[in-house]
């Protein structure tokens, strides 16, 4: 049962030790701010999926190549400002839809895409917006 923890009678209750503890405790542990993104394009809708140290930006794709390599990741981060996720995934933030499009249709002539296009398999791409 919680007391009364103040001793000019101000009305602190309700405040337990395993309550105080926690407080202290989550108060240390680093803040990372997670995006919530949700499908507005993709394979299987409804979709969500949660980042953690990205930028916010109002709309992001996904693209999974299945596995990573030195080319791609160079090339899609120079051109693409792509966030590599793991294992192939790379995810790309954008200001508007039409800068996505403008981005993939700079890309379409690239010859260093065009040159590496053969050699990678796109197996997802989804666009998703921030909530």
């Amino acid at each position: 049962m919680a007391q009364d923890a103040s001793k000019d009678g101000l009305g602190v209750r309700g405040v337990t030790r395993r309550i105080f503890v926690g407080g202290i405790a989550s108060a240390c542990v680093p803040r990372r701010e997670y995006l919530t993104l949700e499908a507005i394009a993709a394979e299987r809708m409804p979709h969500r999926m949660m980042v953690s140290g990205v930028a916010r930006s109002p709309f992001f794709e996904l693209r999974d190549y299945g596995t990573a390599s030195p080319e791609l990741d160079a090339i899609l981060r120079a051109r693409g400002r792509a966030v590599r996720l793991e294992n192939g995934k790379f995810l790309f933030p954008f200001e508007s839809l039409a800068a996505r499009e403008q981005v993939w249709r700079g890309m379409s002539v690239d010859p260093d895409w065009i040159g590496l296009l053969p050699h990678v398999a796109l197996n997802e791409i989804a666009v998703f917006r921030t909530l």
